[in-house]
């Protein structure tokens, strides 16, 4: 679970390169304001208000601390990588699909 801001565009692409090498879902919030309508939530909010968790000290594998960062207030908008759990991916627990898929199993 991570969430980036578009204004930052080396932080969210490493976030993303993040996302696609991690085993299982990775979800990404990504802020990106409405220069169309949004008068009040500009790109200058945004950028006043960003704070890359790196420099906090945040510790990814501390789901009770994502929760709380998660639901901050808008003082300060915390990006980057709130929470990361390594598993087993779905098919490496099922013994019979470790060969591969059961398809190329069943042809001759």
């Amino acid at each position: 679970m991570a969430r980036g801001f578009s204004g930052d565009a080396d932080h969210l692409s490493g976030l993303i390169q993040a996302g696609m090498r991690h085993k299982g879902i990775a979800v990404i919030d990504i802020l990106q304001p409405c220069v169309s309508f949004n008068r009040v939530n500009t790109f200058k909010w945004y950028k006043e208000r960003v704070q890359d968790l790196e420099e906090t000290g945040h510790d990814p594998a501390d789901f009770d601390a994502a929760l709380k960062l998660a639901f901050s207030g808008e003082e300060k908008i915390p990006i980057g990588i709130y929470y990361q759990k390594e598993k087993p991916h779905f098919t490496e627990q099922i013994q019979a699909l470790a060969a591969g898929p059961l398809i190329d199993a069943a042809r001759p």
